[in-house]
């Protein structure tokens, strides 16, 4: 769920207008960090082969069918969209990917990564002790 200015926004719901798009073959839309709201909207679209398409197009669209807090602001244009084991476009892969970033940019925490108990050394691939 993407909590965006105080709404509750679920991806899928996003994902179906975008699948309503006549140039959209995928989609899938994640929470992005957002400095004023908090969390906003994020749109991973694949066009269907041959087709052009904007991010203004994109966001047009959505305006047209949907609540204004829901409309992503952010569109990225992709080849594809990494899937699960089933065949569902995978929103985890780009959480995953989400989560990567702010760690990256998020101080020069350099070597550690986020855990529940906070940051920890980030593993080497040797055991402590062994030979």
């Amino acid at each position: 769920m993407i909590i965006a200015g105080g709404y509750n926004i679920y991806p899928r719901d996003i994902d179906e207008v975008l699948f309503q798009h006549p140039k959209v073959a995928e989609a899938v839309s994640i929470g992005v960090k957002d400095t004023y709201r908090g969390e906003t909207v994020k749109a991973f679209v694949v066009l269907k082969p041959g087709e052009k398409c904007t991010e203004e197009e994109i966001i047009k669209f959505c305006k047209e069918n949907w609540r204004p807090y829901k409309v992503p602001k952010l569109v990225e244009f992709r080849d594809s969209i990494p899937k699960s084991a089933v065949g569902k476009n995978s929103a985890q892969d780009f959480a995953g990917w989400k989560r990567k970033q702010k760690r990256n940019n998020s101080s020069n925490l350099t070597g550690f990564i986020r855990s529940r108990s906070g940051f920890v050394p980030e593993c080497t691939g040797h055991i402590l002790g062994g030979e």
